[in-house]
Order: structure tokens, then C-alpha cells, then sequence
């Protein structure tokens, strides 16, 4: 139609409709991969997309759906179904730990702390830095003898080799890779694939960008291939234990790595300051998990704290939040004790908690009486140290706190 001329729908549709069978007829119809064409006569030539192919009003008609999310924490999404994703880590953390829990979760199906399963999913976690026996050993400790179905794990340490090889000046995929893929194909209907850590199947120069790029993209290629999660860990840089906040340039190497996946995790140590506001006693068995990088989903507001057994190396997920008042109601409990059997609300609230504080053990900073002093008695009163009198018509001020003989016994 000539320019100024009035369109319809209908005239729109027919334009389109003329244009796509011109292009058919020019280029083919975009379903013929693979085959040989006149426009691309090299085998092993990539078929250039035709206009029929990438023409949005063509294969976009209705709304996609929204994303789908394989994991929750507290609620909120967290972990989007079919990306690549890296979980930077500082040496000793107890990131195989971590990974292996996650992989007991979802595979089960079921809560672990503050993580939530949509269902139960297939997965697979190879490890090749720790042998067999470890492997087991910690597997054994997170099941204790009771295994989902869906969980499967292997230690491959000092048998698998790199998954990427220098070709001359450029990355490519290795037999490694194949025998990866055939591996996977080998799982499916798989869900999730858990690798680690990154320096055992990487195989290339960490420092260059290229070189991560390109791993990067063979896990993304596997990834779409099978509609799978892939989470990879990797260890930190040395500034990392210089850093009081996990950041995404704390990956060690390239920044390709990060760059590259669509989600991205880091474990770090609980600083000074964390342990002694927290009332963290041996700050060295805590670490916290943060999300550095996000695409599609929300990041989490605050960091997220784990306690590892001091036997065993176990983390579980600590409320920290929780964790401070527990701290501060022991020691407020042991100062009342001093005081006297009993206060009003009144009394505490007028800066006894002050003195009260002073002699909890710690001397735990940041301490704010007008903020703490609700929740600390009521954790108290929960856990049955102290009991709770509210005389009849009076507000909470008036309500009288004294010691539950029963339990001082």
C-alpha cells in the first residue's frame, strides 16, 4: 500500500502474511535445521537466522509466562528454574557442605531452614575435589542413613579432568564436556546439577575473560540443551577476607564468571563487629550467605547466617535476629536474678534495663532498651524463665514480670 493510504488490521495481517512466504520462499522456513541449504552449504557454517525466524509479531501471540522459581527463602523467590548459577566462596567456609544440604533439599522436596522447595527435583551433584569416602561421610551426616530417591552424588576427585582445553589460542569443550553431557543425558529427567568446585573442571588461564566466558557459556549450552539448573562453586580472591560484605568482585579470577551466570551466591566470614552485636560466641564455626547477583529475581534484604557444628561441620541456618535476643535474654535473665523475683514493665522500661545490661557477659553492643526490652521478655516468658501478671483493665506497662520459681529450681 502507497504511504498516506489508511491501514486496517486486515490489510496489516495481509502485508505480514505476504512478507513471511516471500521470506519462506527466499530463506526457508526457519524449521529446516540442520538440513543443507543453498544459503549455507558449509556443514559445519552456523544457518543465519531469516527474518521469518525473528520476526516478533510471528512467534510472540500471547503473554509469556511468568518465571518459574525451583527455591524460596522466607518466602520470597530465590533461586529462578534453568539458570547458571555460582556460589563464590572463601576457603574452609564449608561450601561442599552447603551445596550438598541444598542438593538434600531439593531433592527431598522439603524445608531446610530458611529454604523452601517448590517440589521435589532430580539432582545430581558431582564433586571433585573431595574423595569418596568424605563424600559419603558427609552424606551419611546430612541423611542420617535416610536418602530421597531423587538424590544422586558421585565423587569424581582425581578422575575427571577439564571440562575446557586450549585449541591452539582458543577455549574449547573437551571429551570431559561430552562425557558431562552424556552423563546428564544419562540422569534426565534431570533438574538440578551441582559441580564443585569450578578450579577442578575449568582447565584454562582463571584470569582471562575469554576463557571464563566460554566456560560459562558450555554450562549455559548444557543448561538450555536440558532444561536444567547448573550451580557451580568457585573459590574467592584473597581481598575477600579483607571485605566486611560479600561482594561480586570477590570471585578469584575473571570477571567473566560472575558477569556470565544470571545468579550468583557468596559465603564469608562473620566479622568481628557481626559476632560481638549478634552475641555470636566462636564466631569461627558462623558464615553468612549473600546474594551478589541477580537477574530476574528479588535480592534478599540482609544477609543470611549459618552455624556449623562444631563436630561435625553441619551448617544450619541460624535467625540471627533470634539468635541476639536468646543472647541478651540469658544474660538479662541472669542480672534479674540479681535484682530481685520481680519488676513491673514500668520499672524495666525506665532504664533499669540499663544497669541490667550492663552486666550481661559480652558487654554486647548496640543494645537499645526501648527496642529490646519487648522482645527479650517475651522470649522469656515463652521459654517459661519468667511468668507474666497484667493486672485486670492496665496496659502493658503494668504488666509485673517475676521468676518462675518452677524452672529456678
Amino acid at each position: 500500500m502507497l504511504a498516506g493510504e489508511s491501514w486496517t488490521i486486515k490489510d496489516i495481517l495481509s502485508e505480514v502474511l505476504r512478507d513471511v512466504k516471500i521470506e519462506e520462499e527466499k530463506y526457508g522456513n526457519g524449521q529446516d535445521k540442520g538440513q543443507d541449504s543453498s544459503f549455507c552449504l558449509d556443514e559445519d557454517k552456523p544457518k543465519p537466522l531469516t527474518p521469518a525466524e525473528t520476526q516478533v509479531c510471528r512467534y510472540l501471540t500471547s503473554e509469556p509466562p511468568q518465571p518459574k522459581f525451583i527455591l524460596s527463602c522466607r518466602g520470597i523467590p530465590f533461586m529462578r528454574q534453568g539458570v547458571v548459577s555460582l556460589l563464590i566462596s572463601m576457603g574452609g567456609l564449608g561450601k561442599t557442605y552447603f551445596l550438598l544440604c541444598l542438593a538434600y533439599a531439593l531433592s527431598s522436596g522439603n524445608r531446610w531452614g530458611c529454604f523452601e522447595p517448590e517440589q521435589a527435583y532430580r539432582t545430581l551433584f558431582i564433586g571433585a575435589e573431595d574423595d569418596t569416602d568424605e563424600t559419603n561421610r558427609r552424606l551419611w551426616i546430612i541423611g542420617k542413613g535416610d536418602f530421597p530417591i531423587n538424590l544422586h552424588a558421585v565423587s569424581m576427585s582425581g578422575k575427571i579432568q577439564a571440562l575446557m582445553e586450549m585449541n591452539g589460542e582458543n577455549p574449547v569443550r573437551s571429551k570431559w564436556y561430552d562425557w558431562l553431557r552424556e552423563t546428564i543425558a544419562a540422569h534426565m529427567p534431570l533438574d538440578v546439577l551441582f559441580l564443585d568446585p569450578l578450579s577442578r573442571l575449568y582447565g584454562m588461564s582463571e584470569n582471562k575473560n575469554e576463557h571464563a566466558t566460554a566456560f560459562i557459556q558450555a554450562m549455559e549450552s548444557l543448561s538450555i540443551e536440558f532444561g536444567i539448573n547448573i550451580v557451580v562453586s568457585h573459590h574467592a580472591n584473597k581481598d575477600a577476607a579483607n571485605q566486611t560484605k560479600a561482594k561480586q568482585g570477590m570471585a578469584r579470577g575473571a570477571s567473566g564468571f560472575i558477569d556470565g551466570v544470571r545468579f550468583g551466591m557468596a559465603l564469608s566470614e562473620v566479622t568481628a563487629d557481626e559476632a560481638n552485636n549478634y552475641g555470636l560466641e566462636n564466631p569461627e564455626h558462623y558464615f553468612k550467605l549473600d546474594v551478589v547477583k541477580s537477574n530476574g529475581s528479588a535480592k534478599l534484604g540482609s544477609s543470611l547466617y549459618f552455624k556449623k557444628d562444631e563436630e561435625t561441620g553441619v551448617p544450619t541456618y541460624q535467625p540471627i535476629s533470634l539468635v541476639r535476643i536468646e543472647n541478651l535474654a540469658m544474660g538479662f535473665l541472669s542480672a534479674f536474678r540479681e535484682y530481685g523475683s520481680s519488676a513491673s514493665a514500668r520499672d524495666l522500661k525506665k532504664g533499669l534495663p540499663v544497669e541490667l545490661f550492663q552486666k550481661i557477659k559480652g558487654n554486647l553492643t548496640q543494645i537499645t532498651v526501648s527496642k529490646d526490652i519487648k522482645p527479650i521478655l517475651s522470649y522469656l516468658v515463652e521459654h517459661n524463665f519468667l511468668l507474666e501478671n497484667k493486672p485486670p483493665g492496665r496496659g502493658w506497662r503494668s504488666l509485673i514480670y517475676s521468676l518462675n520459681l518452677e524452672n529456678e529450681v
